[in-house]
């Protein structure tokens, strides 16, 4: 019997509806996600969540996959993190890749990021960076944040 995993994700689709921290200062912007793809990410062989917009609720048995989205959006977001993500708890056990990719969307632009692990010789590493905006593609390194560092900075 496979266990069954809900999802939820909070989010706004329109200026009028956005939601507030404090008094009546509204999000500058707000980050809809569309779409997250996985291949042999940990229990993943292959699968793909399209998110309403809304709210989305992950729900499920232990072990049923709620962690790995989280995860796979951290990822697919910030890469490998030393302290936090690492590509052995990612990597579904027995493969040699994986690819996460994330689609989302902030005001009206169409966001897309995809990134590979590899697992070589020396262990489990980053592999391949891309990041589209409004279907304009660019490859990135690891030093992303020197070269483009508009990238952590959206829109």
């Amino acid at each position: 019997m496979k266990a069954r995993l809900g999802i939820m994700i909070i989010s706004v689709s329109n200026q009028n509806n956005r939601k507030t921290f404090n008094s009546n200062k509204p999000f500058p912007h707000i980050m809809i996600i569309k779409s997250l793809h996985l291949k042999n990410i940990r229990s993943y062989k292959e699968q793909e969540f399209f998110f309403r917009e809304g709210t989305t609720l992950l729900s499920g048995d232990i072990g049923s996959g709620k962690s790995s989205v989280l995860l796979s959006i951290e990822f697919a977001l910030f890469g490998l993190i030393r302290g936090s993500i690492n590509g052995s708890s990612l990597l579904r056990h027995g493969q040699k890749e994986a690819v996460v990719k994330l689609k989302f969307q902030i005001n009206k632009d169409e966001y897309a990021v995809e990134r590979t692990l590899k697992r070589t010789s020396t262990g489990i590493t980053q592999d391949k960076c891309s990041f589209t905006k409004n279907n304009e593609t660019q490859q990135l390194t690891l030093r992303t944040k020197k070269q483009n560092p508009n990238i952590t900075r959206l829109p």
